[in-house]
């Protein structure tokens, strides 16, 4: 999935096979009982058409759609001309239509091509016309009692919503979860956003055991010089390997966000947080002056520069986060790549 919007995975598109599989199973059966021995050929191929691109990789993304198409389409006029209108197969085409467009979304976000949906679109349109043309002239080659009709209606429509409500109820849990990842996440750091951050600490200052709080805010040193330096995407680089550092102190009572810009924020409670908080700063200012950043042919070298300070109980956590931020300031007047204790 990117970020921002939903992408078609390996496994959304296996799943969709499986399903028009399942369904092609159940027709091949259906016509066998009805000894409609033209449609049973016709769905042996489509079942073979399923099984051949079960496992197709997604880099074939295009070939999988084209086949569904073409199956699909070819599938409701032989069909429509076996055993007639009454059935209902042409307006199961029109699945296609919703398709071709989304998937023509995916080709030009990701691509820049188009798969000129409405063309595509228009030829479902014509061929149902088409076989509503012929049905008006021409009988069914195989005659059907509206029992069969009706049984096979009734069927059909609940195989439909099974597969589709398996389907989505299997994706609505991850697609939920995405989602609040997404809002609660800063997209480039992957770590918390510093809306997710306000809400963490209001629930801690919420606790009636009044907690002992400590805060520790840094930021990367010399940062613009990084950009004006080596580009905006060597920047982004250094902010995603500062916060993968960042991001190993938390713990059940630690929590980190990218705070803003080149600036992050850890809150640490519980008894004794501030002496573990002040351990785990230093020895993060440490492991971050020790990386190499690699961009294109340059390894870039980078330090941060904290500062700590345990909350007051009287005082709100802003007036802590900003003596924590006086202290930061001291480390940066005092030669950076330190961690300064309020």
């Amino acid at each position: 999935m990117t970020k921002g919007k939903i992408e078609l995975t390996q496994g959304v598109v296996k799943t969709v096979d499986i399903i028009l599989l399942i369904i092609h199973c159940y027709l091949l059966v259906f016509f066998a009982v009805l000894h409609v021995n033209a449609m049973v050929v016709v769905n042996v191929f489509s079942v073979a058409i399923y099984l051949k691109m079960i496992s197709m990789p997604l880099e074939k993304l295009e070939k999988f759609v084209l086949g569904i198409y073409c199956e699909v389409l070819l599938h409701m006029i032989l069909a429509v001309v076996c055993v007639g209108w009454d059935f209902g197969f042409q307006f199961y085409s029109f699945a296609l239509i919703p398709v071709m467009f989304y998937y023509d979304y995916l080709q030009r976000s990701k691509h820049g091509k188009r798969c000129y949906p409405v063309a595509v679109s228009l030829v479902v349109v014509v061929a149902f016309g088409a076989m509503r043309a012929y049905t008006w002239y021409c009988g069914a080659i195989y005659e059907m009692n509206y029992a069969n009709v009706k049984l096979f209606s009734n069927i059909m429509n609940a195989l439909f919503i099974f597969v589709f409500l398996i389907f989505f109820m299997a994706n609505y849990e991850s697609l939920t979860i995405n989602s609040d990842i997404m809002a609660s996440r800063d997209q480039l750091t992957g770590l918390n956003n510093r809306h997710k951050m306000d809400e963490i600490m209001k629930m801690i200052l919420a606790r009636k055991d009044h907690l002992e709080i400590a805060v520790a805010i840094m930021d990367i040193d010399d940062f613009k010089k990084v950009n004006d330096t080596y580009g905006h995407n060597a920047g982004d680089e250094v902010l995603k390997s500062v916060a993968g550092v960042v991001g190993k102190v938390q713990d059940k009572s630690t929590f980190a966000c990218r705070w803003g810009g080149e600036e992050f924020l850890v809150i640490s409670f519980g008894s004794g947080c501030y002496q573990r908080l002040q351990e785990k700063m230093e020895q993060l200012v440490s492991n971050v002056s020790k990386r190499e950043i690699s961009c294109h042919e340059d390894k870039i070298i980078v330090t941060i520069t904290a500062g700590i300070t345990q909350k007051i109980e009287e005082e709100t956590i802003d007036r802590a986060i900003s003596r924590a931020d006086k202290c930061l300031y001291q480390g940066k007047m005092s030669g950076k790549n330190k961690l300064v204790s309020g």
